[in-house]
């Protein structure tokens, strides 16, 4: 298994949720919190996939390891102890599941906002795959043929 795109140290860091929270949770729970940030990592990976060379390569864009802090931070609240109401905890899981919505952005290959590069020290895209651009029909006018059909068939 690869590592994560995102250490714990780096988690502190960026995280919204306090360092002495996160050295708590590393304390009491001693590998939990690198297994989930592995488990967001390759879930990234999954969703980008079929757009782009995954896993990437090092140095990792900050993009993807803010996407990975952000999706992790909600879910360590509630390992640490969360009040499900409590407000401040709405809008830190809102932000997980606006990170989610931002990678699913970038692996849309056709309407996509994010064009992740081969490494952060670059500017060449990333993407590895696009959409099909052939056509399967018989004749270059079969599709001609075919939709004058539909139009006075259907």
């Amino acid at each position: 298994m690869t590592a994560s795109y995102c250490s714990v140290a780096q988690f502190a860091l960026l995280s919204t949720m306090p360092r002495q929270d996160v050295e708590q949770l590393m304390g009491a729970e001693a590998g939990w919190l690198t297994a989930q940030l592995t488990s967001a990592s390759r879930r990234i990976d999954g969703m980008l996939a079929k757009r782009y060379a995954t896993p990437f390569a090092e140095p990792v864009s900050e993009l993807v390891i803010y996407w990975v802090v952000r999706i992790v931070t909600p879910i360590a609240y509630l390992r640490r102890g969360v009040g499900p109401r409590d407000d401040q905890y709405v809008a830190i899981r809102e932000d997980g599941e606006q990170a989610w919505k931002e990678v699913g952005e970038a692996a849309d290959d056709k309407d996509g906002r994010f064009d992740l590069p081969l490494r952060s020290d670059t500017t060449a895209s990333g993407i590895s795959k696009g959409a099909p651009l052939g056509s399967s029909d018989a004749s270059p006018y079969a599709w001609t043929d075919r939709q004058y059909l539909e139009a006075h068939n259907g």
